[in-house]
């Protein structure tokens, strides 16, 4: 008798997407809440960035968790709502990163380029770079598709 794993290859990925996303929001809940009421220009970041992060943090705990479970991973496991889940953090995490890394919204770096505010600097930077994994990854196991052998 054979039993066949349910497990994903990308939960490790999940997990670590999890812990990024978790770090990120927690950075920009410091900075929103550090940053004076009259700074009015960088509002739309602030919402946005915060938006972002709590968002992938819910949607990566949701699947975490669906991981976790044996019924819940036939669910989501390989599926095109995992693809389509991966593509849509994928698009929020390259706008994130656009957002906080931009010196003239004030949030993770200041006015002059240096980083100001570490943990949302690489940890943005560390959730694109697991999202896109993420992503390289569903193609490959999912429709075999080799993105990194084909550039």
């Amino acid at each position: 008798m054979t039993t066949t794993s349910t497990r994903s290859p990308r939960l490790s990925q999940w997990v670590a997407f999890l812990v990024f996303s978790t770090i990120t929001m927690g950075s920009v809940i410091e900075v929103i809440n550090s940053k004076n009421e009259n700074e009015n220009q960088s509002k739309s970041a602030q919402n946005w960035s915060l938006f972002c992060s709590i968002t992938t943090f819910l949607v990566t705990l949701t699947i975490v968790s669906m991981h976790l479970h044996p019924i819940a991973s036939i669910l989501i496991v390989g599926t095109k709502i995992e693809g389509g889940i991966t593509i849509l953090l994928s698009i929020f995490w390259v706008a994130t990163v656009s957002v906080v890394t931009d010196s003239r919204r004030g949030l993770a770096v200041d006015e002059f380029g240096a980083v100001a505010n570490g943990n949302l600097y690489y940890f943005s930077w560390a959730g694109f770079l697991c999202s896109i994994t993420l992503l390289v990854n569903y193609l490959r196991h999912v429709f075999h598709v080799d993105v990194s052998g084909e550039l």
